[in-house]
């Protein structure tokens, strides 16, 4: 988005540089209208380069102050949480506005000439970089209270849970019915399966799945006329020289090359299309909450609250992801997170760290509650009471009254 801008801010500069020589040069604007326009070449070239140095300047304190709100957000609740700060669109757009108002007035500036032969002062150009100097106002105005309320506890949690929101609906999207019917049609050709031998296709890297493109998967498996079965679902780790997918013993070997490709492993998880990273990320701030050294027990109820209302929206929608099918031949049987994995993963950590915080272990009793009113499933069921059971010895266990704490 920065490049965006200055590129942008550039092509401005030019345009407006036409529109000066061929339109309004002839018309000397700067003697029928002086107040706009009557800048002479020498307090023409002061004022650009002024306008430019302040915008490089406040460029400059805007990256100071940015780094400072990482080391802080790294420190004070997870490092997982940096990349939402980097990936923020807002601060990406102020820091592209303050390059291109610096972009647009060098642009501008090589074009002003004061002798009097060959004489041009540009009159919109310098206009608009006026313009932009009160922008670069407005903008750092903007950014101090952006950053200022995007480093709260409340923000970032609540733009982790927007982010993991909208991965659940790719990943997990509502088709309950229609799941359903796909299972019941194909559950023998999926039984009938088993019966092959898988051969696996060794990773030729080795880092966290981020992502893995099944259109491609399909596409390979119509080609090649065999299943795919994934062995590794994003957010996993594989090594290399391990199986990424399985294929039936006789494949061709010039498949696994294609089927890496499909894949795609770098050095860190994302949440593109894994829930689980989302609350792993909750659970980070909640821990970190939680440690003597930090000691901010409500930002750990937020996140608590949080992680409760994904995994009550979890609860309603069909976790086992169904087979791809084409002419009901089976095509790439798919592997992804399970309920009981993502339910241990958002509680267990802070129910240990909690157990002498009574507040932390009635906010994990009302999210439980909140997630079971929505339960269908016998099997989250259990897994939901298996909670609320060790929650309740572990309140047994403590030596407060929790009847008598308010959670207001």
């Amino acid at each position: 988005m920065p490049a965006i801008i200055v590129l942008s801010c550039v092509a401005m500069a030019l345009t407006l540089l036409k529109i000066d020589v061929h339109y309004l040069a002839p018309m000397k604007l700067g003697q029928r209208f002086p107040e706009l326009f009557g800048a002479g070449a020498e307090a023409a070239r002061q004022m650009l380069s002024m306008i430019a140095g302040a915008a490089m300047g406040v460029a400059g304190i805007s990256f100071s102050i940015t780094v400072v709100v990482l080391c802080l957000a790294s420190s004070q609740y997870s490092p997982r949480v940096l990349r939402n700060f980097i990936r923020d669109w807002r601060s990406q757009m102020v820091l592209g506005g303050f390059l291109g108002t610096f972009a647009y007035c060098l642009v501008v500036l090589k074009t002003i000439r004061g002798e009097s032969e060959f004489a041009f002062i540009p009159p919109s150009a310098i206009l608009g970089s006026v313009l932009l100097a009160f922008v670069v106002i407005a903008l750092l105005v903007y950014f101090i209270d952006h950053i200022a309320s995007s480093i709260q506890a409340s923000s970032i949690v609540k733009a982790i849970y927007t982010e993991t929101l909208k991965t659940m609906d790719y990943v997990f999207p509502h088709k309950q019915s229609e799941e359903n019917e796909i299972w019941d049609t194909h559950r023998k050709i999926v039984l009938a399966s088993e019966s092959l031998k898988w051969q696996p296709v060794m990773s030729q890297t080795t880092g966290y799945v981020q992502s893995v493109d099944l259109e491609r998967l399909v596409s390979l498996s119509r080609k090649h006329k065999l299943p795919i079965k994934m062995a590794k679902a994003p957010g996993e780790f594989v090594v290399f020289d391990t199986p990424l997918v399985w294929v039936p013993q006789d494949f061709d070997h010039e498949l696994s090359g294609q089927v890496c490709s499909a894949y795609s492993i770098d050095i860190s998880r994302t949440m593109e299309q894994e829930v689980g990273f989302g609350i792993r990320q909750l659970v980070d701030v909640a821990l970190k909450g939680l440690s003597p050294g930090i000691n901010d027990v409500t930002s750990s109820e937020i996140c608590i609250d949080y992680i409760g209302a994904l995994l009550r929206e979890l609860v309603s929608r069909p976790m086992t992801l169904a087979p791809i099918f084409e002419n009901d031949s089976l095509r790439v049987v798919r592997r992804s997170e399970t309920f009981s994995q993502l339910i241990h993963l958002g509680f267990d950590q802070i129910r240990r760290c909690g157990e002498e915080k009574p507040t932390v272990l009635l906010r994990l009793e009302m999210a439980l509650d909140s997630i079971q009113e929505k339960c269908v499933s016998q099997e989250h069921q259990k897994e939901i009471q298996w909670q609320k059971e060790v929650l309740g010895v572990v309140k047994q266990a403590s030596k407060y009254r929790y009847e008598d704490l308010n959670l207001r």
